[in-house]
């Protein structure tokens, strides 16, 4: 349970899952809704948040057809996206303490603020990145291992939290999973059973990941806490060890193979 709200106290709010992409957006846009170098922003799990303090105290603005912003009238601060009505994301400077999240990338940096340096290891776009963008800087080693490791927990984030718009872009079209007894799922028949419920993951906690990067193609491994429910079973609580294949397609990293091997 996440909990956060605005300067002056007025408007509080609470999220029961934890949060999914976060970016960070350079645009001369989000620099005035901000009032700074850009936002910090992360999106929500459908039906995850709720407002616990002054809701009424909110001013809403729209920004372009069906999106938009919530304020608190009396201290400013942007609290959150909207989309269609309903909360889309949080800004990382509302949240209380850890969001638990690190900015994925960076975007729009082609417009970013004279007087801006970004820093930090999460990739750069111009704008918004396609499938074949290339990031405009690139990382050392080190900090492509790390920014690898950010990848897969924001992947293992995307799965508890059902978020199929993040999971299908850090998959790849090849992926293919191995579970723990033995079965080989595609992208399609693993994402699917994601999305209809059949496969529930309810906590998924890595422990620290090792990450070997070579020639664009990076092999990591570690030790998890699962809790799973499947086949409408009651969820389960187990470890596995995991080991995952990254490739680099079009400047962007996703997974396409991952093995989890049962730890009794």
């Amino acid at each position: 349970m996440l909990n956060g709200g605005c300067f002056c106290g007025r408007v509080r709010y609470e999220v029961s899952k934890p949060l999914l992409s976060a970016r960070s957006c350079h645009c001369s846009r989000c620099r005035k809704a901000f009032s700074g170098s850009g936002s910090a922003y992360a999106e929500v799990a459908p039906e995850s948040f709720s407002w616990t303090l002054g809701e009424a105290n909110l001013t809403r603005f729209e920004s372009a057809p069906g999106w938009g912003l919530a304020f608190c009238s009396t201290c400013g601060t942007t609290l959150c996206g909207m989309n269609d009505g309903a909360v889309h994301g949080v800004t990382l400077g509302s949240v209380d303490g850890d969001p638990g999240v690190r900015i994925d990338m960076h975007i729009f940096v082609g417009s970013k603020a004279p007087w801006d340096h970004i820093g930090g290891n999460a990739p750069q776009f111009a704008e918004f990145p396609s499938a074949t963008d290339q990031p405009t800087a690139r990382l050392d080693p080190e900090a492509e291992a790390e920014h690898i490791r950010e990848l897969e927990r924001s992947r293992l984030r995307a799965l508890v939290g059902a978020d199929l718009e993040t999971c299908r872009r850090l998959h790849h079209p090849d992926f293919q999973l191995i579970t723990p007894i033995g079965q080989t799922l595609s992208k399609d028949q693993y994402l699917d059973a994601v999305a209809g419920g059949d496969l529930r993951y309810v906590m998924w906690e890595p422990g620290p990941i090792d990450v070997r990067v070579h020639d664009g193609v990076a092999l990591i491994r570690y030790t998890a806490r699962l809790e799973v429910a499947a086949g409408g079973q009651p969820s389960v609580p187990f470890r596995c060890r995991h080991t995952d294949t990254y490739e680099k397609h079009g400047g962007q990293w996703q997974v396409v193979w991952s093995q989890a091997t049962s730890i009794r």
